[in-house]
Parts: C-alpha cells; structure tokens; sequence
C-alpha cells in the first residue's frame, strides 16, 4: 500500500489527527512530522503512529521564521524520506516547500492565513503563489466550499471534506433539547477561544441575564486570564479548560443547549470558513449561534439549525438575548433530530478512493 509522509502544522489539531487516522484505516503507511502549537495537546494519535516532533510554532506574526524553519525542516524530511513517495501538507508553507522540492503532493486548506486584513496589501500575490501551490498538487483538500470559490476551484483534484463530527463518536446517542420554562439555558463556546465576539456574549449574560449560563470549553494561553476573571467575576459565567477531542466531546454536548460561534467578521477567512462547530451543533441536536454575512450563515439557514446575529455590539446582542423563546430551542432542536445524524460525521472515503 502508498506510503504517505505527513507534514503538520499543528501535531494535536484533531482535523489533522482524524484525516491521519482515515488513511491509516484505510491500509496507508503513514508516517508524521510536524509542530506543536502549545494547544489542543491533550489530542492523540492512533496506536502505531508516533509522530516526529519538529518543535513548535506559537501563533502570531512570525511568519518569516516560519518560513526559514520549514524550509530547512522540509529539506531534511525530503532528503530522509526521497521523493518517490506522497506527501500531504497541512498548510501553505509546508505545501510551498514540497512544491518547490519538486515532490508529490496533497494539500489540505483549512485556513486562508493571507485573507486577514494585516496580510491585505500582500494578499494578491500570495494568492497567486497560492495557486500555484494548488496547481501543481496530485490532489487538493478542502474545508470549506467558501475556499473554493474564493480560489474559483472546479477541478477533479478537489476533494471538499467539511470539518465533520469524528467517525468514533457515530455511534453515540442523539437526543433533542426538552427545555422547560425557567430552565437555565446554557449557552457555550467550544474549541480554540479567540474571538472578541465570544468575549463580548460571555460578559453580557455575567452581567445582564442571571436566567442564562455561558461556559467556556477549550484551551488558550492568550486568552487564559481573561476566560478566568469572567469566571471569577459572574457567577454564570465558567471556564473548563482544555479538553480532549473526540473523548470529552459527548459529555460536553450533553452539559450545553446552545453552541456560540459566532465569529469575528472583519476577516475574510472567517467569512468563507465553515468550522466544526456547525456539524457538532446539528449532530448533537443544540441551536447555533453564527454571525451574519457569513458562509457559515448560509450553511445554517440551509439546514435550519440556528440563529444568525450581529454580534458587533452589546445592544445587538441583548435584543438577541431578550428574544430567546424556549419552544423555539426546542423546535430548531427537535428539526436537526429528524436529520441523518451520519451526514454530519467525517468520512474521507473520496480522498481514499482517489489516493488508491
């Protein structure tokens, strides 16, 4: 069976790990390389796969030593592992230096890193590089149909995987919300806490909805004091920390009625990007909260399964607060219940058909 050498971004990404996981199922040898981030570490690989540490990229600016060190890291594995064999990169720069090895490769895009605004007077010329990256790939994976269409993708070698609920939790129960009248809805953001919006809900419902809950699940470093002063502060509002994925992840969904992610919108990444939480939210049955003018919005009133608001602002967010109707959590509840819950989990059998 084709040997796979895996290059990553971030080690303890659970996307990254599912897709390592799929192909090793499906027989591939595989072997990995990649960074920790500092986050997401409590996430394990699959028994057999040990991965290579390369050291560790924190996030920020330093994008130019990012590039030195990948480059010289990816020179190495090229010279250790040859190039008679497939290569699958997590992210541009890894994708870049493949590319300019003259290698066989899958590229896998869950971010459009040069969308955000600090990138905007570089962005057309990185996206052009971009391009070409994608041009010269064996076969590109997407996260979001919102990539390819900023990137104007049609092609065979397209392979779109949403980020979708893990395969091993397919088989856990479904059930719907039966909130009752002065119930304590509780409301939760899950995942890498980044976004001021999250922030902005949290303290309004510490401050002005005692009826209301707002829990924080995931790890941040830069954001960890922050998360624990609205946790001292208000007494509905808490921070549980890191969690592991996919592990911890039913009882989480069993302990929250209505998942937050509604993103920042000043960034066009965020405006094309279609993250987990929506599958989560409909493969879980919980209303989700998402920004407007967003893909992620347009996926949501596809499937009916929550709310869009303009969480620009703290009065937008109260006259969003103030119009919460019980029997409506229920009902969007009770619709994404009807659903096929299988459509909501990950599969990667296209990718593995192609790669065969």
């Amino acid at each position: 069976m084709k040997k796979i050498v895996f290059i990553s971004d971030g080690l303890s990404q659970p996307r990254n790990i599912k897709r390592v996981t799929s192909l090793l199922n499906a027989g591939f040898e595989v072997k990995v390389y990649g960074y920790n981030r500092g986050r997401f570490d409590v996430n394990k690989y699959p028994d057999g796969v040990n991965p290579i540490v390369l050291g560790l990229f924190g996030d920020g600016n330093g994008y130019l030593n990012k590039f030195k060190t990948l480059k010289h890291d990816v020179a190495r594995i090229v010279e250790e592992n040859g190039k008679d064999i497939l290569y699958y990169a997590f992210g541009i720069l890894a994708a870049y230096m493949l590319k300019q090895k003259g290698c066989n490769y899958v590229y896998e895009i869950s971010d459009i890193l040069y969308a955000y605004p600090r990138f905007k007077f570089v962005m057309p010329l990185i996206k052009r590089i971009d391009r070409d990256i994608i041009d010269k790939a064996q076969l590109v994976v997407m996260t979001s149909e919102g990539f390819a269409d900023f990137h104007g993708l049609k092609s065979d070698k397209l392979v779109l995987i949403p980020n979708k609920v893990n395969s091993v939790l397919s088989s856990v129960k479904r059930t719907p919300l039966d909130l009752k009248e002065n119930d304590k809805i509780r409301f939760a953001f899950v995942g890498a806490i980044r976004y001021e919006t999250t922030f902005r809900i949290a303290e309004t419902i510490g401050k002005k909805y005692p009826s209301y809950e707002f829990h924080f699940f995931g790890g941040t470093k830069t954001f960890l004091e922050r998360c624990q002063n609205l946790d001292n502060t208000y007494s509905n509002v808490f921070y549980h920390g890191a969690f592991r994925n996919p592990d911890d992840v039913p009882e989480i969904y069993n302990n929250l009625d209505v998942v937050v992610a509604c993103y920042t919108t000043k960034s066009l990444n965020e405006r094309i990007a279609e993250p987990n939480k929506l599958y989560e939210a409909l493969f879980f049955c919980k209303p989700i909260i998402v920004a407007t003018d967003t893909f992620l919005s347009k996926q949501v009133k596809k499937y009916g399964c929550g709310y869009c608001v303009d969480g620009s602002t703290i009065e937008n967010i109260e006259i969003f607060l103030n119009s919460i109707d019980y029997k409506e959590l229920n009902r969007i509840s009770q619709h994404e219940y009807e659903l096929n819950g299988d459509e909501f989990v990950d599969n990667a059998q296209i990718l593995i058909e192609k790669l065969k």
